[in-house]
């Protein structure tokens, strides 16, 4: 099951508790699934090696390798 499958039915419980009377408190008690993080692209030893060789210019090149 993926990680919004939950949605559509708590969506319809959040719109049944909220339409009847008396039953409003139960509204915060109900969360819906939140999309899971994913990690950054990490970038091989080749594409850091060949990353400075496409800055155009020598003060852009000094200022990325001495950051």
């Amino acid at each position: 099951m993926s990680w919004g499958s939950p949605n559509p039915v708590v969506c319809a419980l959040r719109f049944f508790y909220g339409a009847t009377p008396g039953l409003a408190t139960i509204l915060e008690r109900i969360s819906g699934a939140r999309e899971p993080r994913k990690l950054p692209p990490v970038l091989s030893v080749g594409a850091v090696v060949r990353f400075p060789e496409g800055v155009s210019s020598l003060k852009a090149y000094v200022a990325m390798i001495t950051a």
